[in-house]
């Protein structure tokens, strides 16, 4: 899986994402967040998946948008569901 989104494109965007070997999370190379955002959104992929993710507690307290990198890929995305 490479690109998730959430229905609008205007509020995440996550880049290089696969799941964890648990399952729990999904790790990414990039991570976009539209600040101000809290609580859970969910994200869509390419081929249909759907995921329910926490936002971090960082992205609550910034007004901007929020983008964070790993240049391993592992920047943790917390999965609450898959539909």
């Amino acid at each position: 899986m490479q690109v998730l989104q959430d229905k609008s494109r205007k509020m995440v965007c996550l880049f290089n994402c696969r799941l964890s070997p648990d399952g729990s999370a999904l790790f990414c190379g990039v991570a976009v967040f539209r600040g101000g955002l809290g609580g859970e959104i969910n994200v869509f992929g390419t081929n249909n998946e759907v995921y329910r993710i926490r936002i971090p507690d960082y992205v609550l307290a910034n007004n901007t948008y929020i983008a964070r990198a790993n240049h391993n890929d592992v920047l943790p995305i917390e999965i609450i569901s898959k539909k």
